[in-house]
């Protein structure tokens, strides 16, 4: 397990259809790597991960943009069927 300490967080965005946040995070464990991309879950097995959630949704890192979730690629045959 990972201890993180959240410095700060911006950019919270809620995955349509999905209890997932998606948001920018900076951990005081990686000083040169401020606002790395994060995704935080309520069911999360990091205590940082479930805070971050539950902080992004009270609105502590401003409001939460509600988004569609990305489409995912269609497989094509390579067969020639």
């Amino acid at each position: 397990m990972w201890e993180r300490t959240i410095v700060s967080a911006a950019n919270p965005r809620r995955v349509r259809g999905s209890h997932i946040v998606l948001l920018k995070v900076w951990f005081a464990e990686l000083p040169d790597e401020p606002l790395e991309p994060f995704i935080a879950s309520p069911l999360d097995c990091e205590a940082h991960g479930r805070e971050l959630w539950i902080r992004a949704m009270a609105g502590e890192y401003g409001p939460v943009t509600m988004i569609d979730p990305p489409e995912l690629p269609t497989r094509t045959s390579d067969h020639g069927a």
